[in-house]
């Protein structure tokens, strides 16, 4: 799918464009009343609005996504750093819609390359996605109860990066399908024995993320318990035990003789520096596991 995003000659106006190679599918943001604005200079970059948020004034806007399919909304924000603030500083942020609200905290530092006019500091932008729902969606974002009275933010209709799955070598390759058709959703995994040492080198900085489910064959039966474990060297990063049970919407294409679970998500953060890890699915009556191991660069921040 090719993204462009425009803003529109309106303040608080900005159209998106999707256009997948078939068809055309389109998605608009507009943000309510008339909320005030700043320009953010970029070291090497234009000048970049933001809508200014605080307790007072909370930021509302529709976005119309056209079509039968949702569309991913990347929402920027920077702090206005406060006068006498900290090296880092914290600041909480709310999502509502449909009065559900969905919670979002940073840690931020002050930004080495941005300045607001007059010179006023900023933090280093940190930013979420959200996948808004085809038809037309009011949104509302609130700034939460931290020492922070101002944030800047702006949309841009963006699909998250994808992670990059690592190869696993002496393992079966696994292709499982999330929904029945021709159209379903095709992710890979690998075959590990339950207990087995699971071994894969990574570089960071970066995010790992692990992804399992248990294989199910004629002998389990109910929701099932497995303890899975990561380490770098004699070190434990990670140790949980996860429950599962049968998943109802997703089968193996290469291994019928099996059914997968729900699946289980465990992510780290990476450090600096080449590792070797050793991940291991065990305390289950299962004999093996589906496990997928992916990798994520990080952003520059600035």
């Amino acid at each position: 799918m090719i993204g462009r995003w425009f803003e529109g000659a309106r303040a608080g106006r900005i159209l998106c464009v999707l256009l997948p190679v078939a068809a055309g599918l389109g998605a608009e943001l507009r943000v309510a009343g008339s909320p005030a604005k700043a320009s953010v200079s970029v070291v090497r970059r234009v000048d970049v609005d933001y809508y200014l948020l605080t307790r007072a004034a909370p930021l509302e806007f529709d976005v119309d996504a056209a079509g039968d399919t949702a569309v991913w909304l990347r929402v920027y924000t920077r702090l206005w750093w406060p006068a006498g603030g900290n090296d880092r500083e914290r600041y909480a942020l709310s999502l509502w819609r449909d009065e559900l609200e969905r919670p979002y905290e940073f840690e931020t530092e002050v930004s080495g390359t941005s300045r607001a006019a007059g010179g006023r500091r900023v933090g280093a932008w940190r930013s979420f996605f959200v996948q808004v729902p085809p038809g037309k969606n009011r949104l509302r974002l609130t700034l939460g109860g931290t020492r922070a009275e101002t944030v800047g933010v702006r949309f841009v209709f963006q699909s998250p990066r994808p992670w990059r799955p690592l190869e696993l070598p002496g393992f079966k390759r696994l292709e499982l399908a999330l929904s029945p058709g021709d159209r379903a959703e095709v992710r890979r995994y690998y075959e590990v024995p339950a207990g087995r040492e699971l071994r894969f080198g990574v570089s960071g900085p970066g995010r790992l993320r692990v992804r399992v489910r248990l294989n199910y064959d004629a002998t389990l039966l109910g929701q099932q318990t497995f303890l899975l474990t990561l380490k770098d060297g004699k070190r434990e990063l990670a140790r949980q035990t996860l429950t599962v049970g049968r998943s109802l919407t997703a089968r193996f294409l290469n291994a019928t003789d099996k059914v997968p679970s729900t699946e289980r998500v465990v992510r780290l953060e990476l450090p600096a520096g080449e590792r070797e890890l050793t991940a291991v699915v065990g305390g289950t009556l299962a004999r093996s596991a589906a496990v997928a191991v992916e990798v994520l660069a990080p952003e520059k921040y600035e």
